[in-house]
């Protein structure tokens, strides 16, 4: 196991899998879809990346490559791109959005810090993508 897949793996412990739910684990071309906007889309060489759908644009850059592990907590998703981590808005309606309220990069204690005030709850288990 990877260094940085291990490093996402010691966030807290609350699980989440009912949050994840809703998740469409796709085709062949592995897409995972979270909430109505946001999919991670892996690659058989093992790279995974988080893109935002949105229907009035073309979108051709991730907002994010190189994901390790994902989760949801309240109106966030979290995302752990080793050794960071970010906070998107799951009410984003566009790219756009979703890329100026992006919070983040942040090291493992301000990701805590910054997780529970924004959804008054600090404890998550991300979930390894790959």
């Amino acid at each position: 196991m990877s260094k940085r897949k291990a490093g996402c793996r010691v966030l807290l412990t609350v699980g989440l899998m009912g949050s994840l739910s809703s998740c469409f684990w796709g085709d062949e071309d592995s897409t995972i879809r979270l909430g109505d906007n946001y999919y991670i889309l892996t690659t058989t060489e093992g790279d995974a990346s988080l893109y935002f759908s949105d229907s009035q644009a073309v979108v051709t850059e991730p907002l994010l490559g190189e994901v390790s592990s994902i989760g949801t907590v309240g109106k966030y998703l979290a995302v752990c791109h080793y050794p960071h981590y970010y906070l998107f808005s799951l009410a984003s309606t566009t790219d756009e959005a979703a890329r100026k309220t992006r919070i983040g990069p942040l090291a493992e204690k301000a990701f805590r810090l910054q997780l529970y005030q924004v959804t008054g709850d600090s404890a998550l288990q991300l979930m390894p993508v790959l």
